[in-house]
């Protein structure tokens, strides 16, 4: 399970970062963003797991609850969107969902909208389409956007958010009323076990444009972390009950 939790204290700074957070009850000063990796889970699958793994997942999941945002990375989108894999998003009060990654394009444009709405009906935000690029949330004193950008699509797709978007994507209105923190996942198209050169110049990239929270994705092996001036770049969340 692939699982990060960053923590913003009421100053609007990252203040740490773990890959499971066990505390509870959460801090009553501090806003949580947890990300949940690369998720693609099916019916079929969750029937095949044990009893035992769905008693952990739930569990986890329950913990989650507190926290102020949940976001997965929607890797593997469905031709049409999976009803148990989007409700179990919901039920289980995740807030968004990444689409801007290299499996975007691969059913077409119309099924990638077909995705995105099915998750809005659900109460989850999709983020990185042209037509939804951002979302905002306001929790404990802090203001949020989250962005989403793709280096490269296995499929072409004109839709998508790419890092060639100078503007993170984000409208003026949407940056001018997010005075706190800058959030950017931007999915890399080679995947590596270790933080490579090109990772970092993105990461760098970022931060200079405002980012204070940086999710490079694309790997599916956790890479650790690293600061920029006072920003926070993640390299990887790593799966979250994702198709093999």
């Amino acid at each position: 399970v692939g699982l990060l939790i960053v923590a913003g204290s009421a100053t609007a700074k990252v203040k740490e970062y773990v890959v499971l957070d066990r505390r509870n009850p959460a801090a009553t000063n501090t806003a949580y963003v947890s990300f949940l990796g690369d998720y693609g889970l099916t019916k079929a699958r969750y029937d095949a797991m044990d009893n035992v793994s769905k008693h952990d997942l739930a569990r986890l999941l329950a913990h989650l609850r507190e926290r102020t945002l949940t976001v997965v990375n929607f890797e593997f989108l469905m031709p049409t969107s999976d009803e148990f894999s989007v409700r179990f998003l919901s039920d289980n009060h995740v807030a968004a969902a990444i689409l801007a990654n290299n499996h975007a394009g691969d059913h077409g444009a119309t099924v990638l909208l077909e995705n995105a709405e099915r998750l809005k009906e659900y109460g989850i935000a999709p983020v990185g389409l042209k037509q939804y690029p951002s979302c905002h949330w306001t929790r404990k004193g802090q203001s949020f956007l989250l962005v989403a950008q793709t280096e490269a699509l296995d499929v072409p797709c004109d839709i998508v958010n790419r890092t060639t978007d100078q503007n993170l994507g984000a409208t003026s209105q949407e940056s001018a009323s997010c005075t706190n923190i800058l959030i950017v996942v931007v999915h890399d198209a080679a995947p590596s076990l270790y933080i490579t050169d090109y990772e970092d110049r993105v990461a760098r990239s970022y931060c200079a444009r405002g980012a204070r929270l940086v999710v490079v994705m694309g790997s599916h092996e956790m890479k650790g972390a690293r600061e920029y001036s006072g920003a926070l770049a993640i390299f990887a969340p790593g799966n979250f009950l994702l198709r093999s």
